[in-house]
């Protein structure tokens, strides 16, 4: 007596097979999602208020013996900043475990899983735009914060385009 273990059997042709690209995908963003999870969740435990940054800060500069124009700047936006990581890191969270379940989902060929993926890639962005507020006067990181923005872009669009062409596998 042989038991199916994969649920992807299709009466017509017999179990269906996974592509390789297919698979290849789900590997990647299993390991991509598992690092965002652990690093969100790190972020949160980890995490400082605002007043120890800001005496942190205060410490640096005072070590330094004179102002610093990246330190003030980043004292002045403390708060925004401090609550763009937060949020940041609840997003996220959400975010790898959309991508995770999507993937999971697809793995099983399940077509409803690219959704919940691509659900998954929008949070990230709200983070990106609202940390570029908080940094947009602290020099270079506003810069930074545009050049990261555009490499997420060129990551998930690549990998939800990618995902796209697989659909046709999926049921």
């Amino acid at each position: 007596m042989s038991e199916i273990v994969d649920s992807t059997f299709d009466l017509n042709q017999g179990p269906k097979k996974r592509p390789v690209f297919l698979t290849v995908l789900c590997i990647l963003t299993f390991v991509g999602s598992g690092f965002s999870l652990l690093s969100s969740v790190y972020g949160l435990a980890a995490q400082k208020t605002v007043e120890e940054m800001t005496s942190e800060m205060e410490k640096a500069q005072a070590a330094m013996g004179q102002s610093n124009v990246f330190i003030d700047a980043i004292a002045e936006n403390a708060v925004d900043i401090h609550k763009w990581t937060i949020l940041g890191n609840y997003l996220g969270l959400g975010s790898a475990i959309l991508g995770l379940a999507g993937a999971l989902l697809m793995w099983k060929l399940r077509k409803s899983g690219f959704f919940i993926y691509v659900a998954g890639q929008i949070p990230p962005f709200f983070t990106l735009f609202g940390m570029y507020s908080a940094m947009k006067d602290i020099p270079f990181m506003g810069f930074a914060m545009v050049i990261g923005a555009i490499f997420a872009a060129i990551f998930s669009v690549g990998f939800v385009i990618m995902y796209g062409l697989n659909l046709k596998h999926m049921r």
